[in-house]
């Protein structure tokens, strides 16, 4: 693993986990994430949160060289979003039944992936600059224009951390960089396929970016190792 690169982890869902086996991985978790995760009505809610803090959680003891404590100390920013005091920075998102985690040891990241659906893209509008509108208006491709321009965005506000006090309508794809407050953000896209868009943001050019494809049964059998050092 390159840890001069930004590495994104990549799981995909299965369509359903047994009860036992949800258990045993929920022990994973600190108390306030197991009740993060009853929380959630549907099993597919269920499992997007509890496999984004397992993939976390993998990506840190692979990446980082952590223990799998090191959840319980994670900390928040007054706009909610996650951190570790060290200088690794990562980012966490899901869609339909892909999970991607982001981690770098050089640069702030943001990361977004959307499965892209059919939607109304007049509802969209508020959020985007007289630019992007323009852009999808005249795209052939109208649809996945919205969503590259989406992702791009999303990713984009989830490097900078401060939410939706961010308005999206004042953000510009137009330009790589994107710059914003007087800082330069750069957007990668992630090729992912089988109908997902995703972006990748961080603060810094990326001069190398390593995607790892790991398997549910992978981290259960990383986490046992890390259990019987």
């Amino acid at each position: 693993m390159d840890h001069k690169a930004v590495n994104i982890f990549c799981l995909q869902l299965k369509d359903n986990y047994p009860a036992n086996v949800l258990e045993k991985w929920l022990e994973y978790l600190p108390d306030y994430m197991q009740q993060d995760y009853s929380g959630y009505r549907k099993a597919s809610d269920q499992h997007k949160y509890l496999f984004g803090r397992l993939l976390l959680l993998y990506g840190l003891t692979q990446y980082g060289g952590y223990d799998l404590n090191i959840l319980n100390t994670l900390k928040y920013n007054a706009y909610g979003r996650p951190y570790i005091e060290s200088d690794i920075d990562f980012n966490i998102s899901h869609s339909g039944d892909i999970i991607l985690c982001a981690l770098s040891k050089n640069s702030r990241v943001g990361v977004d992936v959307e499965k892209v659906e059919l939607l109304d893209i007049i509802d969209f509008e508020p959020i985007l600059s007289d630019w992007e509108q323009q852009e999808i208006r005249l795209s052939d491709h109208s649809l996945n224009r919205l969503y590259e321009i989406w992702t791009i965005k999303e990713s984009l506000v989830k490097a900078i951390g401060r939410g939706l006090s961010i308005p999206l309508n004042e953000i510009s794809s137009q330009q790589n960089p994107v710059i914003y407050e007087n800082k330069k953000w750069y957007f990668s896209k992630l090729l992912l396929g089988n109908g997902y868009m995703s972006h990748l943001t961080t603060d810094m050019p990326v001069a190398e970016l390593s995607f790892i494809n790991v398997s549910d049964s992978r981290i259960l059998s990383s986490f046992s190792y890390f259990c019987n050092k």
